[in-house]
């Protein structure tokens, strides 16, 4: 079964809409995301006060991200909204970006329809829609980004606009640097973890032969790496068609390390996502932990940031995630561009309205 991941006719019939393509052009859309951004105007924003961002899905990581970003050097709160009401203290001192990959995300229109009546600062991310057409109706800052993606496989055209709109207050954080760094960084990671690096040099493809037949944990760290846990998650939802959880430290010494320390788990497995440059006391907790949970027979698999900057360090371990969705849905012959249970759900809340 191993040997299909190293046979690029399994890529071909087991993936016949493309999504190995997606995945391998994740730091080619980075450059096409930074041009498009580069060409839209927004001098006019004045720094708000606080900043929301509203998305669903693949829409909403992209967010996750340039929040947890935001909160490591800027003076401006930031929230993320997954849901249809916007927060009450949004008012004409917020920033409110409206993320949509399709534009007719049901609970994004609602939070849009809000900020329309609270703010004027309002920016739009989208490939298409009403949310495209209202925006230029209303003559919002748009970021309008190619068509014909999964939302999921979108993250640089969500994401680079986002980085362009912060930096344009916070200048000294340098984040365009970061941007670059990052792309960098993920072409580097690419020739280590990429579909033609066969399994025996390839972590990500050894990872995913681990987890192939077990209960899948995938653990981050706060402020970062709890990020692309979530993504990581969500993409083995899409892609693998495969159960899995997420949960971050410090957090789940609290609570989750309670019921995996409780029986014989041979048939888990970890996921760690961790960081050269972690923190002694998230470093103690984290090996302290590993500790107690191989007494109950868990398997520990960790994974490594790359590269220098914040912005890099996530992508790169989201990246490595999307690449393990892949290879695990290569390995259960599951196709992993379709999601037809989202598909039939819209149907089915239209039939309702």
């Amino acid at each position: 079964m191993f040997d299909r991941l190293d046979n690029i006719n399994s890529y071909k019939e087991i993936d016949p809409n493309g999504m190995t393509d997606l995945i391998s052009k994740f730091p080619e859309m980075m450059v096409d995301a930074s041009k498009i951004s580069s060409d839209v105007l927004f001098d006019f924003l004045d720094k708000p006060k606080n900043i929301v961002f509203c998305g669903m899905g693949g829409s909403a990581i992209s967010a996750d991200i340039a929040s947890v970003i935001l909160s490591k050097f800027g003076d401006i709160p930031s929230s993320v909204v997954r849901g249809y009401n916007l927060p009450h203290f949004v008012n004409t001192d917020s920033l409110v970006i409206i993320l949509s990959y399709s534009g007719n995300t049901e609970e994004t229109l609602s939070c849009y329809y809000q900020a329309l009546n609270r703010t004027k600062n309002i920016v739009v991310i989208s490939s298409g829609g009403k949310v495209l057409d209202l925006a230029i109706a209303n003559k919002n800052v748009l970021f309008k980004i190619p068509k014909g993606l999964p939302p999921r496989a979108s993250m640089p055209y969500l994401l680079i606009p986002i980085i362009f709109v912060i930096n344009k207050f916070f200048i000294e954080a340098k984040l365009l640097d970061q941007v670059n760094e990052a792309y960098k960084t993920l072409v580097e990671l690419k020739e280590k973890i990429g579909v033609n690096i066969p399994l025996k040099d390839n972590l990500a493809k050894q990872i995913s032969s681990k987890i192939a037949d077990k209960i899948i944990y995938i653990f981050g760290s706060e402020g970062g790496s709890d990020v692309a846990a979530y993504r990581f998650k969500c993409q083995l939802s899409e892609n693998s068609k495969k159960n899995s959880f997420n949960n971050s430290f410090p957090e789940l010494n609290h609570n989750e390390i309670v019921n995996l320390s409780f029986y014989n788990q041979q048939n888990i497995t970890a996921i760690l996502l961790r960081d050269s440059n972690e923190s002694k006391q998230m470093q103690n907790r984290i090996e302290a932990t590993k500790k107690i949970l191989s007494k109950s027979k868990i398997e520990i698999a960790e994974i490594y940031s790359a590269g220098q900057s914040l912005l890099s360090k996530i992508l790169s371990l989201c990246y490595f995630g999307d690449y393990v969705s892949l290879y695990l849905s290569i390995l259960s012959g599951i196709d992993p561009m379709p999601v037809k249970p989202i598909d039939e759900l819209k149907e089915e809340l239209e039939k309702r309205k």
